[in-house]
């Protein structure tokens, strides 16, 4: 992930090695001073994580989440205590911790939650401060923590969360994605199913995200194995709006990537399908 993680205006770069060590995991910082080195031991900053298998640094997002101007970076290691998941919380203060342990903010997750399989940033309460939302697929939920001065040290006592459990699929919250879903100015959240469960769901921020997945404004589904494996948001058309880019994968290691655009304010996304077929040389070809 990218940000500028020593406020000197200039846009670093945070990569994760989550296996280093026996699955202990590491970040590295690497600061952008113009002289960005060739070996990760270099690394301007290095966070170790705490424990084996702790997996830490296999997804991190970077924002403002103490709403001091600076960019901070959150890493998830969701295997931390056997499995309940934990999200750190490294604030851009001058001095970042050099473990997991020392983490500003802790934020742990219930037994077998996988609480931080995925992360992402935004404003979710339209008062101008950037949220944190994480996923626990194991449990098929996701939390989202307001920015207001306060983290809960429990994934429990988030601010909302949202219960993704349904027997007609599963594993809710393994990705994520926010942007402005529906073109009204407003952060959204996009929250996919990955494996056969092939969803995809859009909470539009309006004032009432609701507690269940059956409230989702948007629900997407397609035939593709795998459908909902990756989210991505960006302007995919150049039209000024921001699309919704969901990847997948069948059975047969083909791809599949779909794109969602929206049209007008309050609109639903239009569908865009495009299945591409990923050989042994490397080849990719794309169809529409």
């Amino acid at each position: 992930v990218n940000g500028d993680f020593n406020a000197d205006n200039k846009i670093d770069l945070a990569v994760g090695a989550y296996g280093y060590t026996s699955n202990i995991g590491r970040a590295y910082i690497f600061y952008n001073d113009g002289t960005i080195p060739t070996t990760a031991v270099t690394a301007d900053v290095i966070i170790t994580g705490q424990s084996t298998g702790n997996y830490f640094s296999e997804v991190m997002v970077s924002g403002d989440f103490n709403a001091d101007g600076k960019t901070d970076l959150a890493v998830a290691m969701d295997s931390y205590g056997s499995g309940a998941g934990q999200i750190c919380i490294f604030y851009n203060d001058g001095s970042i911790p050099t473990t997991a342990a020392t983490a500003d903010v802790r934020i742990t997750g219930g037994t077998n939650n996988t609480f931080g399989t995925s992360l992402a940033g935004g404003d979710f309460n339209n008062d101008g401060k950037t949220d944190l939302v994480a996923g626990a697929y194991f449990i098929g939920k996701a939390y989202i923590f307001y920015n207001d001065g306060s983290y809960p040290t429990a994934s429990s006592a988030a601010d909302i969360i949202i219960d993704g459990y349904s027997p007609d699929f599963n594993y809710f919250g393994s990705v994520m994605a926010s942007g402005d879903f529906n073109a009204d100015g407003k952060i959204d959240l996009a929250v996919g199913t990955d494996t056969n469960s092939r969803r995809v769901f859009i909470f539009y921020n309006d004032g009432s995200i609701p507690s269940l997945v059956s409230g989702a404004d948007i629900k997407i589904s397609n035939q593709a194995s795998g459908f909902g494996y990756a989210l991505i948001s960006g302007d995919f058309n150049a039209d000024g709006k921001t699309d919704l880019g969901v990847g997948g994968y069948d059975t047969d290691e083909d791809l599949n990537f779909s794109i969602y655009t929206v049209d007008a304010p309050g609109t639903k996304p239009d569908y865009i399908q495009m299945n591409g077929s990923v050989q042994l040389n490397g080849s990719v070809l794309l169809q529409q």
